[in-house]
């Protein structure tokens, strides 16, 4: 192609140049810790894939709760993508969206399972660490349902690991 104006194909491709990034959704290193000095990273961790020595069994409400809101997702990336280029959003601002979307269905996962039940022993536990006698799966202290946030990839995401 030569000669005309492209200036209108120059302005997309600078709107369009952060495009291909994802956003990291879980519990980032540093969110906190539990009563016990426990990081709810390393909770988030072993309740999401289990912990067999320590009869823990696999409860995954992040790769789960990802992957029961892909089509919403699916779809909010597409109107995304139209408002970036008609230039009515910022790629900035369709990842925030995504982000707290997918935050949101993983807190849903945890609210709603469904997830192996607790064992007695374990509900007395919780009574004893957190002065409550709920039954419900992952949600002892409210500490880790709270801590599920997400980062754009790049500069914010130094501490962040993806898990699949």
């Amino acid at each position: 192609m030569s000669g005309g104006d492209l200036t209108g194909l120059k302005w997309l491709r600078e709107r369009m140049k952060d495009a291909n990034k994802a956003v990291l959704v879980g519990v980032p290193v540093g969110a906190g810790d539990e009563k016990d000095g426990t990081p709810l990273a390393v909770v988030a961790a072993v309740h999401e894939f289990g912990y067999p020595e320590g009869r823990i069994p696999e409860r995954s409400f992040l790769r789960t709760g990802v992957r029961e809101g892909a089509n919403k997702f699916k779809s909010m990336n597409e109107a995304n993508l139209r408002a970036v280029v008609q230039g009515t959003k910022t790629v900035d601002q369709s990842m925030d969206m995504l982000g707290l979307a997918a935050a949101a269905e993983v807190q849903r996962k945890i609210r709603r399972g469904p997830f192996e039940e607790l064992k007695p022993a374990t509900i007395a536990a919780r009574k004893r660490q957190f002065g409550k006698t709920s039954s419900k799966p992952l949600i002892a202290s409210g500490d880790l349902i709270q801590s599920i946030t997400y980062v754009r990839e790049g500069e914010q995401s130094a501490n962040a690991r993806i898990i699949e």
